[in-house]
């Protein structure tokens, strides 16, 4: 919500000092419902990965407001480096709530397919037009596509062509309509630069930078 994208605060590992109660990895445990719905410990771990996620999602959106206005190879390199610094955050996110994590690795104790099974009913339908094969398929891509701008943003920087399938036509419906205007606006700001991808491989093929340069460059993408 509110009127744009929260800018990142802070730096490294959840912020630096300063950053007040902003909701970080750092500070992700801290992280507890005012209220609840169903009353049960999935709920807590479900709000605090998402708020956790949401107040982490600043320092994406620095990041690619800094590949957007990135000219020359050391901008590029250092819009990409940040663009992996925060994207790893929220990797790490997602390991400290259990998934994704090694096996054996210290995880919550939750069953989210349990929290899934009672609040699935609440949701508010998919549209018609999205023409999902079936309710299963509607609560996968809620799943792996609630995630505001975010995804969209990145594939797009790296130059990921948009898909057709269930989980592409999800994202770009609640790319276009699902979420605040400002959002769709930055979103849309995003996807009218060159996508990074596209400008490497322009640099690799223009000859035009020294081999160092070069590869700086290609290892950062």
């Amino acid at each position: 919500g509110g009127d744009e994208p929260a800018e990142g605060e802070g730096e490294g590992e959840g912020g630096a000092e300063g950053e007040g109660d902003r909701p970080s990895l750092r500070r992700m445990r801290r992280v507890v419902p005012c209220q609840r719905f169903v009353c049960f410990e999935e709920e807590d771990w479900f709000v605090r990965l998402h708020v956790t996620l949401a107040g982490e999602a600043g320092r994406l959106v620095e990041a690619a407001r800094h590949c957007v206005g990135a000219c020359d190879t050391n901008e590029q390199v250092r819009a990409l480096q940040s663009l992996e610094g925060a994207l790893e955050t929220l990797v790490r996110v997602h390991y400290v709530a259990g998934i994704g994590q090694a096996p054996g690795a210290d995880a919550p104790k939750v069953t989210p397919a349990l929290l899934m099974g009672r609040m699935h009913r609440f949701l508010p339908p998919s549209p018609p037009e999205l023409g999902l094969a079936s309710e299963a398929e509607a609560r996968a891509v809620r799943v792996y596509c609630a995630s505001g701008i975010d995804q969209p943003m990145v594939l797009h920087l790296l130059g990921v062509h948009r898909g057709g399938h269930a989980i592409g036509r999800f994202r770009e419906w609640q790319a276009s309509a699902d979420l605040p205007t400002p959002h769709r606006a930055f979103l849309a700001d995003v996807r009218c630069c060159t996508p990074m991808r596209e400008r490497v491989e322009a640099a690799v093929g223009g000859e035009r930078l020294a081999v160092q340069e070069l590869a700086r460059l290609e290892l950062a993408h």
